[in-house]
C-alpha cells in the first residue's frame, strides 16, 4: 500500500506481491497492483530503512488481515485516512464494497492523479471528513456505507498524529456502524524516539497519542472494541456492549446509555462537544 500523504513522515510502502500468507503474490480476485506502482512512482524514495521496514510490515500484516476478511465473507472495508492507500483498487473483489475515508483535499489530489492515469475508481465510494472536526460516522453513512453489513475497518498510521479526544471520537464512531461480525485492524504506537519524531515534524506532521499495551487495550475498551494490545498491529472485535463512552481525562465521562438513548440522534461528535460547552 500506499501510505497517506504525510503520515509516517512520508514514507511510502509498496504492498502488493509482498504480503506472506494468503495474499502472497496476487491481487485478489480482479485487483490491479501495475497501478499502484505506477503511483508509487510519483513520490520520492527513502530506500530501505529502519523505518521502511517497519512499514513493511505493517503493510503485510494488513494485507493479509483484509485477505482473510474477504475470504471470510465480510463484504465492506472501509480505509480510514486512506490517503494515496490503493488496497481498494489492488483487492477489488466481486460483491465487496471499498469506501475510502479521508481529508477532502486528499481525496480529490488522489483522485486527480488517478485520472491523471487513466483509472477506473466508479466503483470505489469516497466520504469526506476532517477527523478534528466532523463526524466520521455520518460521512460513512453518508456515502453509502451499510452499519447492518459486516465490515472490515483498516486503521493504518493515522492514530498517533490525533489527539486522544479525537482518536476515541473516530473509533467510537465506528464501533458505532459496526455489526457483531465486523473487525478493525488498527496499529497503535508505542512511545516513539525523538528522531522519529522529529523526522515526521520536518514535514508537516507532529506525534500527538501513543499508549503502552494496557493503555491501548484501555483505549479499546472506552471505545467500544476489545483485541490482543501485546503489539501495536491490533485486530480489534466489538465487545458485546458499549460500556462507556469517555471523552478525555479533562472532559467528563458520558455513558454509552446517555448518547445512544439519551441524546436520540446525537453522534459521539456530538456528545464531546456538549461537554466540552459544559466546561467552566
Amino acid at each position: 500500500m500506499i501510505g497517506r500523504n504525510c503520515s509516517d513522515g512520508g514514507w511510502f510502502t509498496v504492498g502488493n506481491g509482498e504480503s506472506g500468507g494468503p495474499g502472497a503474490g496476487h491481487d485478489g480476485p480482479t485487483g490491479d497492483g501495475e497501478i499502484e506502482q505506477r503511483l508509487v512512482e510519483r513520490f520520492p524514495s527513502h530506500g530501505s530503512t529502519p523505518m521502511a521496514d517497519v512499514l513493511k510490515r505493517r503493510t503485510r500484516w494488513i494485507d493479509d488481515v483484509t485477505l482473510r476478511c474477504i475470504d471470510e465473507d465480510i463484504r465492506q472495508v472501509v480505509l480510514v485516512a486512506s490517503g494515496y492507500d490503493c488496497r481498494a483498487l489492488r483487492f477489488r473483489t466481486p460483491g465487496v464494497r471499498f469506501i475510502e475515508l479521508d481529508h477532502p483535499a486528499t481525496h480529490a489530489d488522489k483522485q486527480r492523479i488517478l485520472d491523471e492515469m487513466g483509472v477506473d475508481v466508479t466503483d470505489i465510494s469516497y466520504a469526506a471528513a476532517d477527523f478534528i472536526v466532523d463526524d466520521g460516522g455520518a460521512a460513512l453513512a453518508a456515502a453509502g456505507h451499510d452499519a447492518s453489513t459486516a465490515t472490515l475497518f483498516l486503521v493504518e498510521g493515522l492514530l498517533i498524529y490525533l489527539p486522544e479526544d479525537v482518536i476515541v471520537s473516530l473509533l467510537t464512531a465506528l464501533r458505532a456502524r459496526a455489526t457483531p461480525a465486523s473487525r478493525m485492524a488498527v496499529s497503535i504506537s508505542r512511545g516513539q524516539s525523538p528522531e522519529f519524531c522529529a523526522r515526521v515534524a520536518a514535514v508537516g506532521e507532529h506525534t500527538q497519542s501513543c499508549f503502552s499495551e494496557d493503555e491501548a487495550g484501555a483505549l479499546l475498551q472506552r471505545c467500544g472494541w476489545h483485541g490482543d494490545t501485546t503489539r501495536s498491529f491490533v485486530l480489534a472485535s466489538p465487545t458485546r456492549t458499549r460500556t462507556c463512552f469517555s471523552a478525555p481525562s479533562s472532559d467528563p465521562a458520558v455513558p454509552a446509555s446517555d448518547w445512544q438513548q439519551g441524546f436520540p440522534g446525537w453522534s459521539p461528535w456530538d456528545v464531546r462537544r456538549s461537554a466540552r460547552q459544559s466546561e467552566p
